[in-house]
């Protein structure tokens, strides 16, 4: 056959082919009827139907979500307000009862942490009839001091359980010698268990601790330079008395008499307040400054009020302690009375010892 031929037909197959194609195209498709028209319009709403049920179901599912949330918040709120009142309450008690123990007696009642107003909490003290919140407008500087320590500590044991680790740097700069002692007091008896730290400049807020801690480590800072940092000293005497002792061991007999009046002076302090020796009425901050011939009058006021057995026991001792202040203390004290040999010191300072141990634990050393 002619290749020709065959080329032209196939050719003319294809355009005709095309042609049908696009003739198809043209034509409309025909109209459906009323009954096809139903069924789609139907099966469209069934559709839009099972869209509608599947969006109120998950409206419901999210409104029982909401008000389970919102019970969960109003139980969690409730619980809330419950357990800071309760804090609150139970910390309000320690800070009175610790602030009583450092300042017995002294007017202000009723201390307490309060809510106050919606953002936050403050103190409150009852003056003399009224209540003062916050309590600067009627407190001096040395009671609000005391307040601040009594809430840190009220806090620290309400929320420091496990650890009971504290360290209280300086805190008695405004405190007179009688509020240092009761501080020393309530560290040593109520917080025995705590690991403390106390770092204080003042020499007799020391004294009193020792006194009051002698188990306690002691660690003295004698200087600092840039160059070698801190040098320390292990504090190893017991109180002014040891010092008097390690004094006289070394010959210092000036030394030893100095500090064992000290000592004796601070021993019949602490003995008279304890007892609640009746003095002499004096004005203001004089009452920290008493003679040693007044504090021997109080104590014996005292033991004849509170027990008399004792003032006849201790009668020879007290005797023997005056004439020791004005025989070997004082003289060594002075300048221009003579010179006080040293078994009369030594003689002041056993006796001053026996007197101390009448007014300490014999276990734990600690002042009773």
């Amino acid at each position: 056959m002619d290749p020709a031929t065959l080329t032209d037909f196939a050719q003319s197959l294809a355009q005709w082919d095309n042609a049908a194609r696009q003739g198809c195209q043209d034509v409309p498709p025909p109209a459906s009827g009323t009954d096809q028209n139903a069924v789609l319009e139907l099966a469209t709403l069934c559709e839009k139907s099972k869209g509608w049920i599947r969006a109120k179901n998950n409206a419901t599912r999210l409104e029982k979500a909401r008000g389970f949330a919102s019970q969960i918040l109003k139980a969690y709120q409730e619980r809330q307000t419950a357990y800071v009142s309760q804090i609150l309450l139970q910390i309000s008690g320690r800070v009175a009862d610790i602030y009583e123990k450092l300042h017995p007696g002294e007017g202000p009642t009723g201390v307490a942490v309060e809510p106050w107003t919606a953002k936050g909490i403050e103190l409150a003290i009852d003056f003399y009839g009224t209540r003062q919140r916050p309590p600067h407008g009627v407190l001096s500087e040395s009671h609000l001091n005391s307040l601040a320590i009594a809430l840190f500590l009220a806090m620290a044991e309400t929320f420091n359980q496990k650890l009971g680790f504290l360290v209280l740097d300086d805190v008695v700069n405004s405190f007179d010698l009688e509020h240092r002692g009761q501080l020393a007091s309530l560290l040593a008896m109520e917080f025995s268990d705590w690991q403390l730290i106390v770092l204080t400049h003042d020499h007799l807020f020391f004294e009193q601790l020792v006194r009051r801690a002698p188990d306690w480590k002691k660690l003295e800072f004698t200087s600092w330079s840039h160059e070698e940092g801190p040098r320390t000293t292990r504090y190893e005497t017991g109180g002014m008395l040891a010092k008097a002792r390690e004094c006289l061991k070394g010959g210092d007999v000036t030394g030893a008499a100095t500090k064992a009046r000290r000592s004796l002076e601070e021993l019949l302090q602490e003995i008279c307040q304890g007892i609640g020796a009746p003095l002499p009425f004096r004005r203001g901050a004089g009452n920290d400054r008493r003679e040693i011939g007044e504090l021997f009058t109080g104590l014996r006021r005292g033991l004849d009020k509170h027990a008399k057995q004792m003032l006849q026991d201790l009668k020879p001792l007290l005797a023997n302690l005056e004439a020791d202040v004005q025989a070997a203390l004082n003289v060594e004290a002075h300048a221009s009375q003579g010179k006080a040999a040293a078994s009369e010191v030594d003689a002041a300072l056993q006796r001053i010892g026996k007197l101390d141990e009448l007014w300490s634990c014999p276990s734990c050393r600690t002042r009773i």
